[in-house]
């Protein structure tokens, strides 16, 4: 499923900082929004509630040739392919998902890196992320955690929920919470999940 395998491939990129790099990044590697997503700057994110209740997620790592796909002048590139700068520039990709057009009515997975936000897969309804902290006995969502607690998190759970064709009845699906649900539009939904553990933080956390 092309959004879980995206979302995924970014928690694992988390806080990836180069070998040889003079600064550290500016803030966690990793910064979430309980049914929200993230705005503002990159060095101080907050949430903006979203309606269609999907969670948010911001992703930090430092850009280079190993962590991006370089653009034909050598610049990284963040989560859309837009070039943003020189190797060891901070890349801050940010997720959620939301019917943004009022003519389709479709939602989508977005994605805001150096520029506006872009749709990146169409179909994608809602995330919901947990979050483990070091030491942790449960993962939590983004609005148990304090500011903080942030560059403790050394794992996320990460469900997709996805909504296919209408059918003449209502379709039964299991939802991120593992609640069997009915859609009342009659679209077919499944959900997808994935634990992802944050590579790059993991020295740090022990």
């Amino acid at each position: 499923m092309n959004a879980l395998m995206l979302i995924g491939e970014q928690i694992q990129m988390a806080g990836f900082v180069a070998a040889d790099a003079r600064s550290t990044l500016a803030g966690p590697a990793i910064f979430g929004c309980a049914a929200g997503r993230p705005i503002d700057t990159d060095a101080v994110l907050t949430c903006r509630p979203l309606p269609s209740r999907s969670d948010g997620l911001a992703v930090r790592y430092q850009g280079d040739s190993v962590s991006t796909w370089p653009t034909a002048n050598g610049q990284v590139t963040d989560c859309l392919g837009q070039g943003g700068g020189v190797a060891g520039v901070e890349i801050v990709n940010r997720y959620y998902a939301e019917v943004a057009s009022q003519t389709t009515r479709e939602s989508e997975l977005y994605c805001a890196g150096f520029g506006k936000p872009q749709p990146l897969v169409e179909g994608v309804e809602r995330l919901r992320l947990r979050y483990w902290t070091a030491g942790a006995a449960l993962a939590v969502e983004a609005s148990a955690l304090a500011r903080d607690q942030w560059a403790s998190v050394v794992a996320v759970d990460l469900c997709v929920l996805v909504r296919g064709a209408a059918f003449a009845r209502r379709m039964r699906y299991v939802d991120c919470d593992g609640v069997q649900a009915f859609g009342a539009d009659g679209r077919a939904r499944q959900a997808f999940w994935r634990h992802i553990v944050l590579r790059n933080v993991l020295p740090a956390a022990s």
